[in-house]
């Protein structure tokens, strides 16, 4: 079965690219697919996870779940979805090999450059996570499928 995404490749350059024209096709469905279950996943915990994953599919998403999809997991999943596809974005592969992309109006970044880039947009998926992180403590209630943890970013792991 297909993974259900709660964006799209389209919500991501709309977001994220300063050039809002760029082609979309440079977000994969694999980029979005694992900033949900790396990024987002471990914050809703596997039940609350699978309930808006199901309800999203179903479109059957309650008015409370709307909120939380809409107002605090896009943002963050945006931003990781984008750091996702830099790399593609970067270097590109194909029957050549992998080679860095060159474009006629500008020029390439350096590794370094583009390390920065990356860092950014992860820290930025941080900053937005950590407010879905608050609106689920805060309003647990809402959701019962949520437990409360605490989310340890360098191991990535739910410490209760």
């Amino acid at each position: 079965m297909a993974q259900i995404l709660l964006i799209s490749a389209s919500d991501v350059v709309a977001e994220c690219f300063t050039m809002t024209k760029t082609d979309t096709s440079l977000v994969k469905n694999t980029h979005i697919e694992a900033a949900q279950i790396n990024s987002i996943k471990p914050i809703l915990g596997d039940t609350l996870y699978a309930t808006i994953i199901a309800h999203k599919a179903a479109n059957t998403l309650t008015a409370n779940e709307t909120i939380l999809v809409n107002d605090y997991i896009k943002l963050p999943l945006k931003w990781y979805s984008y750091a996702n596809c830099l790399i593609n974005i970067f270097n590109q592969t194909g029957s050549g090999g992998i080679v860095n992309h060159r474009d006629e109006f500008g020029n390439q970044v350096s590794a370094s450059g583009f390390n920065l880039t990356q860092a950014e947009a992860n820290r930025i998926g941080d900053t937005y996570r950590e407010v879905l992180k608050k609106y689920l403590d805060d309003n647990f209630t809402l959701f019962p499928e949520y437990k409360k943890a605490t989310f340890v970013k360098s191991f990535g792991i739910i410490v209760d």
